[in-house]
């Protein structure tokens, strides 16, 4: 069996997904299998999968019914691998990605709950590329004040914890709160100051006018979190701050976006 399991899931984005598994098939580290999940796009895509040539991907459908979750966990069950990776369907592996934290999560042979991520370099059209800074994580209160883990940049140890909650009030959330409740059930997270992906930033209008829905959702993953695992460990007034700061964030956003839309 494989050390490693990459999950990819993907929807309509032929040329990007190529873009995706050709830096995946191209890792320095090679023991890893590639689990591809599609959502029934529209296009032929066991024939684009069968011409990438590989033995590593296993190719899949599944409908996710607009949640992304779904098809991640489905990509777990057929995972085989010590180690959990995810990679969205338009981000970018550089090619030590797998190498660099594998490395890592071995040398902490003492742990069995662990996660390792890394910086990202943002790209995307009209965006000029630059690191986004991300900042470690060591306690549950750093997390909360911010989700500093993108999830293609993540390499995971597997255990029964690691699977997304499939609440569709969770949508561009889902992977927040995972890293909640890993953290809160033991894991230990490392970060790389090293960009070891290409992170892409979306540009389109119809993606910027749904954004403040994110704020929303990321008070949903909190209360939903302290809801099932409580408050402790919790610093009740940064709680109580983030919930605040990220209503106001939806209040501004929401409306410029009506300001615009009546101008």
């Amino acid at each position: 069996m494989p050390l490693v399991s990459v999950i990819v899931t993907t929807y309509n984005r032929k040329d990007l997904l190529a873009e995706t598994l050709n830096s995946i098939l191209n890792q320095t580290f090679q023991d890893f299998e590639l689990i591809v999940v599609d959502n029934f796009s529209a296009y032929d895509f066991f024939t684009h999968i069968e011409s990438f040539k590989s033995a590593k991907i296993k190719c899949f459908q599944n409908h996710n019914n607009g949640i992304i979750a779904i098809n991640r966990n489905y990509g777990l069950k057929q995972a085989t691998g010590s180690y959990i990776a995810f990679c969205d369907d338009d981000d970018i592996w550089f090619s030590n990605k797998l190498e660099t934290q594998v490395a890592i999560l071995n040398g902490k042979s003492d742990q069995t709950k662990k996660l390792v991520y890394s910086d990202v370099l943002l790209f995307g059209e009209n965006i000029s590329e630059k690191i986004s800074n991300r900042k470690a994580t060591d306690d549950i209160n750093d997390l909360i004040k911010r989700n500093q883990i993108p999830l293609s940049s993540t390499l995971i140890s597997y255990s029964d914890l690691v699977i997304f909650n499939e609440d569709s009030d969770l949508i561009a959330c889902e992977d927040f709160y995972l890293w909640l409740k890993l953290m809160k059930n033991g894991y230990s997270f490392f970060y790389i100051k090293e960009p070891l992906i290409k992170y892409r930033m979306a540009a389109n209008s119809a993606y910027n006018s749904n954004a403040h829905l994110a704020h929303v959702r990321t008070i949903y993953a909190l209360i939903k979190y302290v809801i099932n695992f409580g408050f402790e460990g919790v610093n009740m007034l940064g709680f109580v701050k983030v919930v605040y700061t990220e209503l106001f964030k939806f209040y501004i956003k929401n409306l410029k976006s009506k300001l615009k839309s009546n101008a």
